[in-house]
């Protein structure tokens, strides 16, 4: 059965995104998903306002990987996001799962 949900969510400090996690679980494997909202290109009606990645919970990559990848989507969205509040959102959703 497939279980998911946004975790967690926080404004960037900017306020142009929201950084959002998601927990999804399907037979026995858990996968996280840590995604950016373009608030700006939401408003605006912009088909690309959204990107995401997901990996593993098993197979988490390292911090710095996840953050590069994270500055990507970012950049591409022209929201301001620093590595702190993705540290954050990962170690939030983290807490959310073992916590189950």
């Amino acid at each position: 059965m497939l279980q998911n949900r946004f975790d967690v969510s926080k404004y960037t400090e900017d306020g142009t995104g929201l950084l959002f996690a998601l927990i999804e679980k399907v037979a026995g494997q858990t996968i996280y998903h840590i995604g950016l909202i373009s608030i700006d290109g939401l408003q605006a009606g912009d088909a690309n306002f959204v990107g995401t990645t997901a990996f593993d919970a098993d197979e988490a990559p390292d911090d710095n990987d996840l953050f590069s990848t994270m500055r990507k989507i970012a950049n591409t969205l022209g929201v301001g996001l620093d590595e702190d509040e993705v540290s954050y959102c990962l170690g939030r959703m983290v807490s959310v799962d073992e916590n189950r």
